[in-house]
């Protein structure tokens, strides 16, 4: 590395950090939020590219262009089928972007070189959504953060309580690598906590997958003195949690009730889901009969005509993509996490247990909400960034476990 990449890479981390956290602000901003997102990674992408250029590795960016094209020709062959008026492909520039912007600046995800960018993106989508709640606040901020969605008015602000949730999820997902496990425990605590104030069921769930990865990443390998502290943490909190469940049922009932509001006259099972397992059918319906390369990539919302997106991914390949679409994205995911079996075997414990996690929680996320092959979102940047990184970071053939 020259004396000219570090301040290049460390103005690039800040800024793609603070891309992607802004994301929810622009498009409360207005309609072509997507132009300004876009054209901003270009530039960075360019300027990382000029002034890292004896940093690219050949064989990272033809491991991750081979890989790419489990995504890639599935939906070229959707469009030339389709032939949509609107094909979308503006998504594939920005993700071919994030393909070669991450192995540079992201070559291990959570060694020092790079972790002050999850650092940053952390502080910056904390800020982004205390913003976004604020704008959409009724009344006194405090007041409604305590009385949860009924005080926000999100309809005003144009954007979905779940994308707030999102915003969460995002920050789980960055929590991952922090090394003292207090702070990462400090992080999910506020990662939830925006989840449950918008009631965001898809975020909660997501935010919890990531915790279960990060506990498993740190209780594996060698019983370094850092990891003892963690086990003996981690134990003494799930201890507390078992406890207070054995002597009080108000744990479950808040399970229940408050956070995945089963009985709620609006959101419960007799409701909300409802209306999803219908959308679901009616989408369901659409891919069988387009089996093979289904409506055109971001279609089937115009197609089905019922004023939303089928909120899961799996069914939203299938519409949009055919079955080659849900094959490609789902060997892509495989793939991921064989690179992150890797990545472990190599020693490098914290980079796999990022990669895992990503992949872990965009599925969780998915199922219920569904984003799949989209740059306009952050936790898709961050999937694509992460994965793209740790497909870079994976040494030709495996080499002994070396503790770091």
């Amino acid at each position: 590395m020259t004396a000219q990449s570090p301040p290049v890479l460390l103005v690039s981390r800040t800024l793609v950090a603070a891309a992607i956290s802004v994301i929810p602000v622009l498009m409360m901003m207005g309609e072509d939020w997507r132009l300004v997102y876009g054209a901003l990674i270009g530039c960075l992408t360019l300027l990382v590219a000029a002034g890292s250029f004896e940093r690219l590795n050949l064989a990272a960016l033809g491991r991750i262009g081979l890989t790419s094209l489990l995504l890639v020709v599935p939906i070229l062959l959707s469009t030339l089928v389709n032939r949509p008026e609107d094909p979308r492909l503006e998504n594939l520039v920005v993700i071919a972007c994030y393909a070669v912007f991450a192995p540079l600046v992201l070559s291990s995800p959570l060694e020092e070189s790079s972790r002050s960018m999850f650092n940053q993106m952390i502080l910056w989508m904390g800020v982004a959504a205390i913003i976004v709640l604020h704008e959409a606040a009724e009344g006194d901020l405090l007041e409604a953060l305590l009385d949860r969605r009924n005080s926000f008015d999100f309809e005003g602000i144009n954007l979905h309580p779940n994308y707030i949730g999102l915003m969460g999820t995002v920050m789980g997902v960055a929590a991952v690598g922090i090394r003292r496990t207090a702070l990462m425990g400090l992080v999910f605590a506020a990662a939830f906590g925006i989840s449950l104030v918008v009631e965001s069921r898809a975020g909660l769930l997501s935010i919890a997958a990531a915790v279960l990865c990060a506990c498993l990443g740190r209780l594996s390998g060698p019983l370094t003195p850092e990891r003892k502290r963690a086990i003996l943490m981690l134990g003494m909190a799930g201890l507390l949690v078992l406890v207070y469940m054995a002597r009080s049922t108000s744990a479950l009932e808040f399970l229940q009730d408050e956070v995945l509001m089963i009985d709620d006259s609006n959101r419960g099972l007799d409701s909300g889901f409802t209306d999803r397992t219908e959308l679901w059918k009616a989408t369901w319906n659409l891919w069988t009969e387009n089996l093979l390369f289904g409506v055109g990539y971001g279609q089937h919302t115009e197609v089905l005509g019922m004023g939303t997106y089928a909120h899961n991914m799996v069914l939203i390949l299938l519409a949009d993509t055919g079955l080659l679409g849900l094959l490609g994205f789902t060997a892509f995911s495989a793939i991921c996490l064989m690179h992150g079996r890797r990545l472990f075997r190599q020693g490098q414990r914290n980079a796999a247990t990022t990669l895992v996690t990503a992949v872990v929680v965009y599925w969780v996320y998915g199922i219920f909400e569904g984003r799949a092959v989209n740059a306009g979102n952050p936790l898709s940047a961050v999937f694509f960034l992460i994965t793209f990184a740790g497909m870079a970071e994976v040494a030709p053939s495996p080499t002994p476990l070396v503790p770091r």
